[in-house]
């Protein structure tokens, strides 16, 4: 469960606390949601509309604790993961008669959860959204892009060690491993298609355990793009990941650069 700072309202099964405008607004959200799954621009303004948008939480039937808690489930990523719902309607399909409803503005909800994980819509297949995404999103309404991708197929590249990687690039790498303890250990490479491409990518790859490797890898993504630095870097970008408790991929040899953590 998680615990909650702020006040919010209970719904009861015979109340409609939504106005006809907001119900409007409440359709709206939803298509526009639709329209974030394939569109990054729709995306980030779906979670900046949302601050100001009823949302809808799980609170248990009964609960005697001081502090309001929230109901929370296992991801099968394997974190817990806190659900919010754009719609009342979904919200007591997904609750049944197991947890009470509350409505509260995106805003209220992500500042009084410190930490939080969230999932808007999991019965949809919604986002999720990691803690350092919200706190972005609450202190500049920034929402980064990412693009998840899974190669299928072995394809031969050459990897060599990085040139041309300015300071700040490396200085925001690192404070973003040092603030998330998850990650172990970080190395960046040069990427390319042909020995002599000029036109070389980076591939950023990150010491780190499966159940938070998305987490770290979004954190990172994040953390380079927010300022508008990253748009005048062109060149391709890619993260992986792999599980600490091994080796490094055997594909990376000696060519990386080890950023993180910084031998003394």
């Amino acid at each position: 469960m998680i615990h909650l700072r702020t006040r919010l309202q209970l719904l009861l099964s015979n109340q409609n606390p939504l106005s006809k405008r907001q119900k409007m607004d409440e359709a709206s959200l939803e298509a526009l949601m639709e329209e974030a799954r394939i569109s990054h621009d729709a995306e980030a303004r779906f979670f900046q509309v949302l601050l100001n948008s009823v949302v809808y939480v799980h609170a248990p039937l009964s609960d005697d604790h001081p502090r309001l808690r929230l109901l929370t489930f296992p991801h099968p990523n394997g974190f817990m993961a806190l659900p919010f719902f754009t719609s009342l309607r979904k919200a007591q399909v997904a609750a049944g008669t197991a947890a009470r409803i509350l409505a509260t503005t995106g805003r209220e909800l992500f500042a009084g959860s410190n930490g939080a994980t969230f999932m808007v819509n999991p019965n949809d297949g919604g986002a999720v959204i990691y803690p350092e995404e919200i706190q972005s999103l609450l202190d500049t309404g920034f929402v980064s892009r990412v693009e998840k991708s899974c190669v299928e197929s072995e394809r031969q590249v050459y990897v060599s060690s990085p040139a041309d990687v300015p300071e700040w690039f490396i200085d925001a790498l690192r404070a973003t491993c040092t603030a998330l303890e998850m990650i172990k250990s970080g190395f960046l490479l040069e990427v390319g298609e042909t020995p002599n491409e000029t036109s070389r990518g980076l591939v950023i790859i990150l010491g780190v355990s499966p159940d938070n490797a998305e987490r770290a890898a979004r954190a990172i993504a994040l953390c380079l793009q927010r300022g508008g630095k990253l748009d005048s870097f062109n060149r391709p970008l890619d993260i992986t990941t792999f599980d600490p408790a091994g080796n490094p991929p055997e594909w990376m040899g000696a060519d990386g650069l080890r950023f993180y953590p910084t031998l003394s």
